[in-house]
C-alpha cells in the first residue's frame, strides 16, 4: 500500500529522523511486513542519498538536514543562515497542539502576505490564538 501511495505523490520530503512526508501533513510509514518492503528500502536509499538530496536543496533552496552538506550551504544567501542553526535548532513550540501552532502561524504568514490587517495587528492575533493552544 505505501508503494502505490509513493507512485501518486508529486513530491517527497525527507526530515531528519527519516520520516517521509507528502506535503503536510500526511506521514508514511514502511512497514516489515509490507510484500514489497525491499523496494521500499530501496528507494529510501536512493532518494537520502546525498547527491539525490543536493539536487532536490538546490531546486527548492531549502536548508539540509543532512550533516555532510550544511557547509556547502552556509554561504548561500537564502538559506545560509538557517542552514547553520539546523544541527542545533529547536522547537520554538511547547504547547499541546502543534498542528493548531502550525495553521495559526501558517495563517499569520497569509493576512501579513495579502495585506488584511496591519503586521502589528495580526501578530497580536496570532499571539492570543497561540497562547490559547498553550497548556498550563
Amino acid at each position: 500500500a505505501s508503494i502505490e501511495i509513493l507512485s501518486r505523490a508529486h513530491a517527497l520530503i525527507f526530515d531528519k529522523t527519516g520520516t517521509i512526508t507528502l506535503g503536510k501533513p500526511r506521514v508514511i510509514e514502511f512497514n516489515n511486513k509490507s510484500k514489497y518492503k525491499d523496494e521500499a528500502w530501496d528507494f529510501i536509499q536512493f532518494a537520502t542519498r546525498e547527491e539525490q538530496v543536493k539536487s532536490y536543496l538546490d531546486k527548492t533552496k531549502k536548508p539540509t538536514a543532512l550533516r555532510s552538506l550544511v557547509d556547502s550551504q552556509l554561504d548561500d544567501m537564502d538559506i545560509g543562515v538557517f542552514a547553520g542553526q539546523v544541527l542545533t535548532a529547536q522547537s520554538w513550540y511547547k504547547g499541546i497542539d502543534p498542528a493548531a501552532a502550525e495553521k495559526i502561524v501558517d495563517d499569520m504568514i497569509d493576512m501579513a502576505s495579502n495585506g488584511q490587517a496591519k503586521l502589528e495587528e495580526v501578530i497580536k492575533l496570532a499571539v492570543n490564538k497561540l497562547n490559547q493552544t498553550i497548556g498550563d
